[in-house]
């Protein structure tokens, strides 16, 4: 009877054990997803990033060896295209203060119209 207890015990403990270590597995695989995730966001923003210094860096390569197709007036336009994602991204992230400058765009344009 007493075999059958202890057995019943050890038992009961190993249940207890697999189901401490599923939890910790399951924890474990969310973190690894989580960390997954932001690794790639992460990568894909070192991609844009690099895609944008290679286009910078062949502006400024072409403007120095004063390659004949490019003017400097077209090295500032390529330039400028450059900033546009910067300015997009930043527009994207801050939508309040994009709120609080067009409602001061609008107030501005009805003060004009009042002393016009």
């Amino acid at each position: 009877m007493q075999s059958k207890s202890s057995s019943l015990s050890s038992l009961s403990s190993l249940c207890e054990c697999l189901r401490s270590e599923r939890l910790l597995i399951n924890n474990e695989q969310t973190i690894l997803q989580n960390l997954s995730s932001k690794s790639q966001s992460e990568r894909k923003e070192i991609y844009k990033l690099t895609w944008i210094c290679r286009h910078e860096k062949a502006a400024l390569s072409k403007l120095i060896n004063s390659d004949p197709s490019v003017s400097p007036d077209n090295c500032c336009q390529l330039m400028a295209k450059s900033i546009l994602p910067s300015l997009l991204r930043y527009l994207h992230e801050a939508p309040k203060a994009v709120a609080e400058f067009l409602v001061a765009a609008e107030s501005l344009t009805q003060m004009c119209r009042l002393i016009s």
